[in-house]
C-alpha cells in the first residue's frame, strides 16, 4: 500500500494487506475493507514488482535499443490516476544509466530526444543545433531520478492524479525561454501547440531506422 490520503493511517504505507491482517487478527479481505473505508475508498494498492532482477533490466535495455520502440512515449495521461509511467524517463537515466550501466548517458538522451522527434517527424526539435527550437532540460547526471510517488488532488473537480517530483533537474527551457529553475516556475509561457503537417514532416513507415 502507498499514497495514503488519511494521515492517521500513514503507518500502513509500504506494508502488505496480509501483514496488516495478521497483525490485527483479521481475515485479509476484512482488513482490506477496513483500510479502504477509513481512507474514503482512496487507498492505492499495487502489486510488488517482479521485474527488478538483472535479466529483466537487460530486456528493458534491448527494448530501448529496438528501432520499433520509443523509449519516452506515454499514453498522454489516460491513466494518470493509476499508472506511474510518467517516471519512465527519469528511471531510464537513473537506474538504466547511472546504477546499472545498461546505456551510456549520451545514448539514453538520444533515445529520449532525437529518436522520438525523428520518428514523429517534428521539425526543428530533438537536437541542440543552430536554427532548431531551444527546448532544453539541464540536469545533474549524478542526481537525476524520480522522486517519491504520491497522489495530488489538483485536477478540476477535485480528482486525484499520481505524481512524482523529479530530482536532479536544474532548468527547463522551452523555445529559448526558461520555464523552471530549481523546481520553481519562472512565469513564462513560451510553449505552443504543434500541429500535424504544419510542424511535422511525414515519416514513411519504411523508414524504420533511428
Amino acid at each position: 500500500m502507498h499514497r495514503r490520503p488519511n494521515p492517521g493511517q500513514e503507518f500502513l504505507r509500504g506494508r502488505t494487506v496480509g501483514d496488516v491482517a495478521r497483525e490485527q487478527g483479521k481475515a485479509v479481505f476484512d482488513a482490506l475493507l477496513d483500510i479502504v473505508v477509513a481512507d474514503d475508498l482512496k487507498t492505492v494498492f499495487e502489486l510488488p514488482s517482479r521485474t527488478e532482477d538483472d535479466r529483466s533490466w537487460r530486456l528493458r535495455a534491448d527494448l530501448w535499443r529496438d528501432e520499433r520502440i520509443i523509449a519516452g512515449a506515454s499514453d498522454a495521461g489516460a491513466h494518470l490516476d493509476m499508472i506511474e509511467g510518467f517516471a519512465s524517463c527519469t528511471q531510464l537515466l537513473s537506474i538504466g544509466v547511472r546504477e546499472r550501466g545498461l546505456l551510456s548517458l549520451e545514448e539514453a538522451v538520444r533515445q529520449l530526444t532525437s529518436v522520438p522527434a525523428g520518428l514523429i517527424g517534428l521539425r526543428g526539435r530533438g537536437l541542440l543545433k543552430q536554427g532548431h527550437w531551444a527546448d532544453i532540460v539541464v540536469f545533474d547526471a549524478g542526481a537525476i531520478g524520480p522522486g517519491t510517488v504520491h497522489t495530488r488532488y489538483d485536477i478540476p473537480g477535485g480528482a486525484g492524479r499520481i505524481y512524482s517530483e523529479a530530482t536532479g533537474i536544474g532548468n527547463v527551457i522551452v523555445n529559448g525561454q526558461e520555464v523552471f529553475r530549481a523546481r520553481q516556475f519562472c512565469g513564462n509561457y513560451p510553449g505552443a501547440i504543434l500541429c500535424s503537417g504544419r510542424d511535422t514532416d511525414t515519416v514513411p513507415l519504411s523508414a524504420g531506422s533511428h
